[in-house]
């Protein structure tokens, strides 16, 4: 087996480890202090060499988007997760796959150079040392904007921030609470982007999708004309002494939610650049000849150097900051693909999908299953680059590695093998095919098809909504009906597959505190997943009809007498559609939420349909209620609902087989409500019979979905139990 070097147990070096893990490979990763996650591992002291975020560092793209492709986040957790909550997340993936037995912690990487035979075979030698406390040299006199990390020390302070990144964003605004006060030194100014974007949905599950990216590609005038209007509806960026002298798309972007709220309480005061400081360094003059006389603390975030000081230059040489690397990954002039750099560039995006995407394609390259072009492509593809950005961007040493998020991820993902076919998926999926041509571009779609392909991946960007919902609903019915906001007329109710059904709740029975059979009902879901998997009949057509009869109707129209009634005629039977391994759980998902309710329901349906399909041809079977009440309910139950907009007829999922007869049976209400009364009057209804009761609204939206449902017969329940079987019968004999 062939043996990786990775260097850095950050999330690169996590990325890296698992896909040479994927690919058969054997990883060592090197990491110089004693945990995982690098950045986003916090430590409240400032360490020569190791860098970490402040302590209050929040993500600026959503988890959907930090997402590693075939592993999304916890649905509760929040869409910006703290620096804390990201760090979990990595070592929920870290444990997933059993990461930390190839990593070497406590090992710092001195020196990596060429073996002997290198022109032979591309191997490399490593040199390490073991790191020990002492050998941390924590940095106290410099100030650093890695080396902040809380507001504490700096009360009644006057401090001024030189630069105008993330990191000088976020400490002005921290500062801006308990500092006396914070003046931020901008010598160009920003565009200012928020993480909330339209109806209160994350920023880049609203913008970053092939659409828009196509806009930017061919008319990037016009996306900077669209850019600029949308951020100058927040506040007038010139009046804030921001607005800079470029375009939107000409600077890599500054996320910030609460700058502008500062500048308008007065904690934050924008200054220009920095003309020079006093002898005794405790008063500055700007360049428009503006003065603070006196500031006890200056805060350096002018941005990071590119590099390598365990390579010789004349493996990877920076110059100018800039380093000449094909794709930003590939140094050109070796003379063998062993040697990759993953992670180092600065995406208009999430940067996590794309360091996935780098390792997966370095990989194949190391195990020779791909070729990479001849060097005069790599450096033409390289000064092409290196050109293209010199012309879109402002002249600075940020923007030497700077990508667009959506056209990086294709180009590696084209590399790799695993880019979607959109079209062959509109035609065969359209569901799936809508979400990869007009929805946010997550991760989980670079998992679909080629290499290390994931089986999980469509039902990850079906679902990709309802995480993003969860942790802002706490508890609250969420909807079946997932709008798009990057579209306002778009919006599509999906059935949900078995395979969603199944992981829905398993998710939640995983996540829950209270549900105390746990092990029970996950080896009842692991057995329905299993004997779905085994089933010829699992995906089954339309058109594939089962001779039965199925009742539906609401509570107290007679349904389960008239179907005991129907169940005594010869070769007929009654099929329950609560299985005796799924029933006891009933009580509990009945008091969730609608959505992980309406999912135990359709578990119970996806049972039936199992039996239906793989039972004798002989039997005729009587279901008291099936899919029509589940998708009835569910629909009924959105506050929003438009009646129109729901097809009629309602057609059957393509996953559940058909009755050969549906019936619906209605009663007039106030004979409806005595029956449920004399039904009731020992014990108290359920809350579904009050709603039925007392929303007249729900009511008539109920019975009108129901009565949509493809071939559903409708029948007055206002007759006695033998007068309606005879008319069941003679319509069962003539479908």
């Amino acid at each position: 087996m062939r043996t990786v070097a990775v260097i850095g147990g950050g999330v690169s070096g996590l990325i890296s480890t698992k896909c040479c893990l994927d690919g058969d490979l054997l990883p060592t990763c090197y990491e110089m202090t004693k945990d995982i996650g690098g950045l986003w591992n916090y430590d409240e002291n400032a360490i020569d060499g190791k860098a970490s975020v402040m302590k209050s560092t929040e993500v600026n793209t959503s988890k959907e988007f930090m997402a590693f492709s075939d592993f999304p986040p916890p649905a509760d957790y929040p869409n910006y997760m703290h620096n804390s909550k990201l760090l979990s997340y990595f070592r929920m993936y870290a444990s997933k796959f059993d990461l930390l037995k190839y990593f070497r912690f406590r090992r710092r990487v001195t020196r990596i150079e060429p073996t002997d035979d290198y022109e032979q075979t591309g191997c490399w030698l490593i040199y390490s040392v073991d790191v020990n406390e002492t050998d941390e040299e924590k940095i106290r006199d410099k100030l650093h904007s890695w080396q902040y990390k809380t507001p504490h020390g700096f009360e009644d302070k006057t401090v001024l921030i030189v630069g105008i990144g993330s990191s000088a964003g976020d400490m002005a605004v921290e500062l801006g609470r308990a500092a006396k006060q914070v003046y931020l030194s901008t010598r160009r100014g920003t565009w200012v982007y928020n993480r909330v974007g339209p109806n209160g949905w994350p920023t880049d599950m609203y913008r970053t999708n092939l659409m828009l990216a196509t806009i930017q590609k061919y008319f990037p005038w016009l996306m900077n004309r669209l850019i600029e209007r949308e951020l100058s509806k927040k506040f007038n960026h010139e009046l804030y002494s921001l607005k800079p002298d470029h375009l939107p798309l000409q600077q890599h972007p500054f996320i910030n939610d609460d700058l502008p709220n500062r500048i308008l309480c007065g904690s934050v005061i924008i200054k220009p650049n920095i003309k020079e400081f006093s002898s005794d360094g405790h008063s500055v003059l700007f360049e428009d000849n503006t003065k603070i006389d006196h500031v006890d603390c200056v805060l350096m975030a002018t941005g990071f150097n590119i590099a390598f000081p365990y390579l010789n230059e004349s493996i990877l040489s920076v110059k100018d900051n800039k380093i000449q690397l094909y794709k930003f990954v590939w140094p050109s002039h070796l003379a063998h693909p062993t040697l990759a750099v993953m992670g180092l560039i600065q995406p208009w995006g999430a940067i996590n999908p794309m360091t996935e995407l780098q390792a997966r394609w370095a990989v194949r390259a190391f195990k020779r299953e791909l070729k990479l072009p001849s060097r005069l492509k790599m450096d033409e593809d390289i000064h092409q680059r290196f050109e293209k950005m010199s012309k879109r961007y402002v002249s600075s040493p940020r923007h030497t590695i700077q990508v667009d998020y959506i056209e990086y991820c294709n180009e590696l993902a084209n590399e790799v093998g695993c880019l979607p076919n959109i079209l062959s998926y509109l035609l065969n999926d359209f569901s799936l095919g809508w979400l990869l041509l007009c929805g946010p571009c997550t991760p989980y779609r670079y998992r679909l098809e080629g290499p290390s392909k994931w089986k999980d991946a469509r039902h990850a960007i079906l679902t990709q909504d309802k995480r993003v919902e969860c942790p802002l609903r706490h508890g609250k019915r969420q909807n079946q009906s997932m709008k798009y906001p990057i579209n306002p007329t778009f919006s599509m109710t999906m059935y949900q597959t078995p395979l969603e059904v199944v992981n829905t709740l398993r998710d939640h029975i995983v996540s829950s505190s209270t549900f105390c059979n746990r092990e029970e009902f996950l080896e009842t879901l692991e057995n329905v997943q299993n004997n779905l998997s085994n089933d010829e009949n699992t995906s089954i057509d339309n058109c594939h009809v089962i001779r039965c009869i199925n009742l539906e109707g609401f509570d107290g129209v007679g349904k389960t007498t008239l179907a005991n009634k129907l169940a005594q005629n010869p070769g007929f039977s009654l099929l329950p559609t609560l299985p005796d391994s799924i029933r006891p759980f009933r009580a509990y998902f009945d008091a969730q939420n609608e959505y992980v309710r309406r999912s135990y329901y359709s578990l119970c349906n996806i049972v039936a349909s199992h039996k239906l399909a793989s039972s004798s041809h002989t039997t005729v079977w009587v279901l008291d209620r099936y899919w029509p009440s589940t998708i009835a309910y569910q629909l009924a139950h959105q506050d929003n609902l438009d009646l129109a907009s729901i097809e009629n007829p309602l057609p059957w999922p393509n996953h559940l087989v058909r009755p050969s007869y549906v019936v619906y049976l209605y009663l007039n209400e106030d004979k409806r409500r005595g029956r449920i009364a004399q039904r009731h009057s020992q014990e108290p209804m359920d809350p579904e019979e009050q709603q039925l009761a007392s929303d007249n609204t729900f009511r008539e939206r109920l019975d009108a979905i129901y009565r949509r449902v493809e071939n559903i017969h409708s029948i007055d329940a206002d007759a006695t139990t033998d007068e309606m079987a005879e008319t069941i019968l003679q319509g069962f004999k003539n479908s």
